[in-house]
């Protein structure tokens, strides 16, 4: 079974030929070090734990404030990564954190089609008074364009159906924190889920054509140490 994610899928619609080849490699060859792994990794989990009502938004906020602190002394991507962890946590409390969001009952969503698993999983399932929300966490600076927000309510929608959920088109968002804003879903005519399905199927055929990315001896070493962080990948 060739596994991807969403955003790799999104990447692979909007890249030339050879972009898409090194966006299948990073998934194929994750034994190498360049396995996507999530840039928010501290942000999520506060936010979540906020929403569930595990801490406070003055103790999600701590939070941000200790990953300034561990950044202080850290150097390169590390700090970099670390300031925008930070970052992101501050800027959903400002945004949305007096929103009355809470946490429902989440699940771990793939979209299967043919050969291909495309990890969805949106990071938030929340109530917003009586109705029920699934929302995709866009935590960059960066606004996502207008075909990848479609492109990934799509895809999320899809998973749920597949999925038997009970969720309409609707209910499904993309919340970009930064600009404050959510980006409902609505339902997509045939054309769009025709391209998914022509990309999936390109997919599918070039995978076994994909070779290893050749690696210079600096850059094993380094990916010997830690994996590689491919943001726009996860």
């Amino acid at each position: 079974m060739i596994r991807t994610s969403v955003k790799g899928v999104i990447k692979f619609m909007e890249s030339d030929d050879a972009q898409r080849r090194r966006v299948l490699a990073a998934f194929k060859y994750a034994e190498a070090g360049r396995a996507p792994r999530s840039y928010y990794r501290e942000a999520i989990p506060a936010i979540r734990q906020c929403l569930a009502g595990a801490i406070t938004r003055p103790q999600m906020r701590a939070r941000a404030d200790a990953l300034r602190h561990e950044a202080s002394t850290s150097s390169g991507g590390r700090h970099t990564r670390l300031m925008h962890n930070a970052r992101g946590i501050l800027s959903f409390d400002e945004n949305f954190g007096g929103r009355g969001f809470r946490a429902a009952t989440s699940h771990r969503l793939s979209y299967v089609q043919g050969g291909v698993r495309i990890a969805v999983h949106p990071e938030l399932w929340v109530f917003d008074g009586d109705e029920e929300f699934i929302l995709k966490l866009e935590l960059a600076v960066a606004p996502l364009d207008g075909c990848a927000l479609q492109i990934l309510a799509q895809l999320i929608y899809q998973a749920t159906v597949q999925n038997a959920l009970d969720i309409t088109p609707d209910h499904i968002g993309i919340m970009e924190v930064a600009a404050g804003k959510i980006h409902r879903g609505r339902r997509i005519g045939p054309r769009l889920e025709s391209r998914i399905a022509a990309a999936l199927e390109n997919i599918e055929a070039l995978w076994p054509s994909i070779k290893r990315p050749a690696m210079n001896s600096r850059l094993h070493a380094a990916h010997s140490s830690s994996a590689t962080v491919i943001d726009d990948l996860t």
